[in-house]
């Protein structure tokens, strides 16, 4: 098993890391178009997954602060933003291995820090998140 079950969290980071090499491999004028919506396609539904999460943090912030949120302005759109994802219990951390496993994915990539998929989970967990998101954050406002 390449990602134990105690590690689901990083299921996606494979999924991503497998993409992401295909698109590589695929990486020629015939199926430029493909690649590019993919990736797109990617970057939209991570987006709307950190919108989401945004929202969530800010309604259990609430909670936290006040014990309820009802004295609170609570903005229907987003509790039905937060509700498409039909998450029933820990929605942000559902939500957050994708954008990690995107960040994550390229990392290993660029990095070529895998020499077999066995090791995802011991490099992914021996890999300083503060850092990869640090590197990644600076490259993708270039």
């Amino acid at each position: 098993m390449i990602v134990p079950d105690e590690y689901w969290f990083l299921s996606e980071t494979f999924a991503f890391y497998m993409e992401k090499n295909f698109e590589k491999w695929l990486n020629d004028d015939k199926y430029k178009n493909l690649i590019y919506t993919r990736i797109n396609n990617r970057k939209y539904f991570e987006k709307r997954m950190v919108i989401a999460i945004k929202y969530e943090l800010y309604y259990e912030d609430l909670f936290n602060k006040n014990g309820n949120i009802f004295d609170s302005d609570i903005d229907l759109k987003k509790i039905k933003y937060i509700k498409r994802f039909d998450v029933s219990s820990n929605i942000v951390n559902y939500l957050l291995r994708y954008p990690l496993a995107n960040i994550l994915s390229n990392y290993l990539i660029n990095n070529s820090l895998l020499q077999n998929d066995n090791e995802l989970v011991k490099t992914c967990l021996n890999t300083n998140l503060y850092e990869v998101l640090d590197s990644y954050l600076t490259k993708t406002k270039k």
